[in-house]
């Protein structure tokens, strides 16, 4: 979808995608995993794929916005995203890149 989006929509898209993160990491992370099959030919490299992974793994909007933004809850949360992410199917390059991600909303 970032492949044919402009300014405007890419926002949209990466509030879309870390939401389906948080509630179902593994879908995105074996989506990721096989990610560069999908991409068009100029956007087949670590650069391109390596911005994908940090947009599509952040934090959503929705949790920093939250006026009950509580960070134990996140580190809950991040705690059962990692757990999620390691077990599942996808290359270690890939997964320990995106717990480092997520280690960091501890």
């Amino acid at each position: 979808m970032y492949q044919y989006s402009d300014v405007e929509s890419s926002e949209f898209i990466t509030q879309m995608l870390n939401e389906m993160f948080y509630y179902h990491p593994q879908i995105v992370v074996s989506v990721l995993n096989e990610i560069e099959i999908h991409l068009l030919v100029e956007h087949r490299n670590d650069k391109y794929v390596n911005y994908l992974i940090q947009s599509s793994c952040g934090l959503p909007q929705m949790v920093t916005e939250d006026i009950n933004f509580n960070q134990a809850t996140l580190s809950e949360d991040a705690n059962r995203i990692i757990s999620e992410i390691e077990s599942a199917d996808a290359n270690k390059e890939l997964q320990n890149m995106v717990i480092s991600i997520v280690t960091k909303w501890k």
